[in-house]
């Protein structure tokens, strides 16, 4: 086993592990945090994941973000070039499921330029030297890393994770990109 599969498989036996009591709470308190950020109140167009396989819980967010009429998109997962598209209801079931059974309509694309600020998910994460950057490994498909590379520079990378997600290191390879921040329950 690789060693970028060896840290996928610690820090998802230590998520899924985590009582769903514990992890709904915690996702509570990580959205707090996000909301609380600069950063989030100064975007107007936020991208965000819904959570899957044991993720942080971040539908608070989305519905604090169309609350507030912000635009929120969500990643796109088909062929071809990353793509976000809008999102205006956290009512699931009206939306066409995508891949992953993740809600998507493909009418409402959301071009990578407009992004003020992108939420994303990770299985684990681990400080770069001592840049203050984050490395993040994903789920192996690499969709994140070619989305991150088409936003614009100024635009915040901020992974959500549990802290028993963080790990000594996360090999890199050239085609990973650095997060600015992660926010766990801690932090």
């Amino acid at each position: 086993m690789d060693a970028k599969a060896e840290i996928r498989r610690r820090a998802r036996a230590a998520r899924d592990a985590l009582p769903a009591v514990v992890r709904m709470a915690w996702s509570q308190r990580i959205c707090a945090r996000v909301l609380a950020l600069s950063a989030y109140r100064q975007a107007q167009v936020i991208h965000v994941f819904l959570p899957i396989h044991g993720e942080v819980d971040t539908r608070p967010i989305i519905a604090q973000a169309l609350a507030e009429r912000k635009c929120v998109a969500v990643p796109a997962f088909a062929p071809g070039e990353p793509r976000a598209v809008r999102l205006t209801t956290l009512d699931e079931a009206s939306l066409p499921p995508g891949r992953w059974g993740l809600p998507l309509d493909r009418e409402r694309l959301i071009a990578p330029d407009r992004i003020d600020l992108v939420l994303v998910p990770l299985v684990a994460y681990a400080p770069v030297g001592a840049s203050g950057k984050l490395a993040r490994l994903g789920y192996g498909s690499g969709y994140y890393d070619r989305f991150l590379r088409v936003l614009r520079p100024d635009v915040p990378k901020v992974g959500l994770a549990f802290s028993v997600q963080r790990a000594a290191e996360v090999p890199l390879a050239p085609h990973d990109v650095l997060l600015d921040a992660v926010i766990t329950e801690q932090t």
